[in-house]
């Protein structure tokens, strides 16, 4: 915990129980492509099953109930909720139009708030950019607050809103500039622990463990029940080389995003280097306009030298 002058606690950090390593074996079939989801926490949903095989999802999702609305006014309320924005008379006053939304736990648990903003639409319709706040309270008292400004640009957007006992109730309020209009959803997502717990069980099964780490390499040893495929905790690039045992290895993306090596069954040594794509053709050209321009003072030398010796023998002449 971090303490100010009057001993008041301002910060706390905690130790984390899911530690997770920086690889591990899993199926070898997963996707190499990705899927376009419509919210940030169903995309988790779909990693978590890919990796885990879990077919329930981790994070579960509730849609909340409206509970106030100040200055605006819904004009549909279906996949988006598309509002329209009175003025504020003085805008020194810090009183968004805004719509509030209120949901009942029924158990306790880790929860969390998303926000996904139709902004496709705003920008192919030319509206103005107009989500200017995101708070979300638990029994009245704030647990998280931001100020998108005037230029929110961010498509989707995730509250951490922490731990919330059963029967209290989380309320969120989605504030707006004035004179605007905004497509919108929001969607409370609760962690199922015990779901979790099997998946992280499942992935620390067979964990890859560092033994030599560097900026642009890494070794490290994994063991594998069956034939799998290496998940790393690092993005896909181009740029990196694998060996498994000495031998180069092929390196495939995970949905998109994330580095995968095929491996057989039984115990490995994994090594990995990063090598910046056209750094080899970069070295080779800047290689060759080196000895260029030596080669050509070289040549200029040689025929200031034969000039003098010309001009020399014209002299003894």
């Amino acid at each position: 915990d971090a303490e100010d002058s009057d001993a008041e606690k301002i910060a706390a950090a905690y130790e984390s129980d899911y530690a997770t390593y920086p690889g591990f074996c899993i199926a070898k079939d997963v996707p190499v492509a990705g899927q376009q989801d419509f919210q940030l926490m169903d995309v988790q949903n779909r990693l978590f099953r890919e990796l885990t095989g879990i077919e329930d999802p981790y994070a579960v999702s509730y849609q909340p109930e409206i509970s106030m609305i100040r200055d605006v006014q819904i004009n549909e309320n279906g996949q988006y909720q598309h509002v329209e924005t009175d003025p504020i008379i003085d805008d020194s006053i810090v009183l968004h139009p805004t719509v509030s939304y209120k949901l009942k736990t029924e158990k306790d648990g880790i929860w969390y708030c998303s926000l996904n903003n139709n902004l496709q639409k705003t920008l192919d319709e030319q509206k103005p950019l107009s989500l200017a706040r995101l708070t979300s309270l638990v029994e009245d008292e704030e647990r998280a607050m931001y100020n998108f400004g005037t230029d929110f640009q961010v498509q989707q957007f995730v509250q951490s809103i922490g731990y919330v006992e059963a029967g209290q109730t989380i309320e969120v309020k989605v504030g707006f500039l004035s004179e605007t209009e905004v497509d919108y959803r929001i969607t409370l997502y609760q962690i199922d622990e015990d779901v979790f717990k099997r998946g992280y069980e499942i992935l620390t099964r067979n964990p890859f463990t560092v033994t030599e780490f560097a900026d642009s390499r890494l070794t490290g040893t994994v063991h594998a029940d069956e034939d799998s495929l290496l998940y790393l905790s690092i993005p896909y690039d181009k740029g990196w080389k694998a060996e498994v045992d000495g031998a180069p290895a092929e390196i495939q993306p995970v949905l998109d995003a994330m580095t995968g090596i095929p491996l057989k069954a039984g115990d490995h040594t994994v090594k990995l280097r990063f090598i910046p794509r056209g750094l080899i053709a970069g070295v080779i050209v800047s290689t060759g306009a080196l000895a260029g321009y030596i080669w050509l003072i070289v040549m200029q030398n040689r025929r200031r030298k034969g000039e003098k010796v010309k001009e020399t023998a014209h002299a003894d002449a």
